[in-house]
């Protein structure tokens, strides 16, 4: 019997040990030693040069952007430079339909799936030049080819996209308004019928 409770004795102190050095340990956890002079330095410099890192990589971004603008292919006398970098979308069925203008397009469920990157102008082939906007090597498609984008632009008031469609598979179409789209003879025309409907007025 004496036996017995000894071990019974030697459990509760192991117990009470154990107990201690939790304890003991919580405690070490929540003491906030203060910081030495040097480590403060130290902090304090690291931030800086993240800054400096920081600021670096932006200005090596709008490097990058401005160049590409600089050499882009914009139209005659620049003009479609203002849709740069411009997001526009239309949800079809289950699926977010979103373009930015020379730089990429994307099909949108959750996930986003890269349906082209820009790539060129049209030839004369398809029409009138600078009229057709091709967004090429986008994702690879299950067992067919990668992703492209055909963006037709179109002479209107206001910039949205008007429909997209997929012909064929991973081959998808887009018609998008633009006033940039109006010609010389377009204009005359809306002009011609504005002083019709309005009498000479326009």
């Amino acid at each position: 019997e004496s036996g017995y409770d000894q071990a019974g004795e030697d459990g509760r102190v192991s117990a009470e040990d154990e107990e201690e050095r939790r304890l003991k340990e919580e405690e070490d956890k929540e003491v906030a030693y203060p910081e030495s002079e040097s480590e403060v330095l130290l902090r304090e410099a690291e931030s800086a040069i993240q800054t400096i890192r920081d600021d670096k990589s932006k200005h090596e971004n709008d490097l990058e952007t401005t160049s590409k603008v600089l050499e882009g292919d914009f139209g005659p006398d620049s003009a479609y430079m203002a849709l740069y970098d411009k997001c526009f979308s239309q949800q079809v069925q289950q699926y977010t339909y979103e373009v930015c203008m020379f730089r990429n397009a994307h099909q949108k469920d959750g996930a986003a799936t890269n349906i082209g990157n820009w790539g060129n102008w049209n030839d004369a082939s398809e029409g009138r030049p600078y009229s057709v906007m091709h967004f090429t090597n986008g994702g690879s498609c299950w067992n067919g080819p990668s992703r492209t984008l055909k963006v037709t632009l179109q002479c209107g008031i206001d910039e949205f996209v008007v429909s997209v469609q997929e012909p064929n598979k991973c081959v998808y179409e887009m018609e998008f308004q633009t006033p940039l789209a109006c010609g010389v003879e377009e204009v005359e025309k809306a002009r011609h019928e504005l002083q019709t409907q309005f009498g000479g007025r326009a």
